[in-house]
């Protein structure tokens, strides 16, 4: 008997052997691609989880800029029913706006409540520009409109006065340096 593998046979077997060898580097392949998903997703998980901490201290924030809101609605409530009670108190009935003896004047576009009277070039100034002493040799420019019948407009020059009227208005505007 003939003990060699017929010639048929013999690459029979070295076709299945070099199958068998491509489906081992296949298999490897794809177990190293399963590897890397595997990797992707745990890289997903830490973003997920590292999102989801992110947002829920933003949350916190939020609730806590909330919370710090209405306690100073609160506050601001309170003050202004404090305000008006004052007033009450200084013969004004509880009503806001100026207690008596006052005229609520405009200077810029922002209200103030002076004695009546007359209000000086120093004063029109400081209110105008709180931070007039930084600037000492800085000059101003004071226009006035909707005064009393004597003086209904004109110029505040410095050093002078004028008498003020309710609704009065004032323009200052900083020219620059003496």
């Amino acid at each position: 008997m003939n003990d060699e593998p017929k010639p048929e046979k013999s690459d029979r077997i070295e076709r299945d052997a070099e199958d068998i060898v491509e489906a081992g580097r296949e298999l490897a392949e794809a177990r190293e691609r399963e590897l890397k998903i595997s990797e992707e997703e745990a890289l997903i998980d830490a973003e997920l989880v590292e999102l989801q901490r992110r947002k829920a201290e933003l949350e916190q924030k939020k609730r806590e800029a909330q919370e710090t809101e209405v306690k100073e609605e609160q506050r601001i409530a309170e003050d202004l029913c404090d305000i008006q009670n004052n007033h009450g108190q200084n013969g004004n009935g509880g009503s806001p706006g100026p207690f008596k003896g006052e005229v609520t004047i405009t200077i810029n576009t922002v209200d103030f409540e002076e004695p009546k009277g007359t209000i000086s070039y120093q004063r029109v100034v400081e209110l105008a520009y709180p931070d007039f002493a930084s600037f000492p040799k800085a000059t101003y420019s004071i226009m006035y409109e909707r005064g009393p019948k004597a003086n209904l407009q004109g110029v505040l020059s410095k050093g002078g006065s004028v008498k003020i009227d309710e609704g009065m208005r004032f323009r200052v505007k900083r020219t620059g340096e003496s």
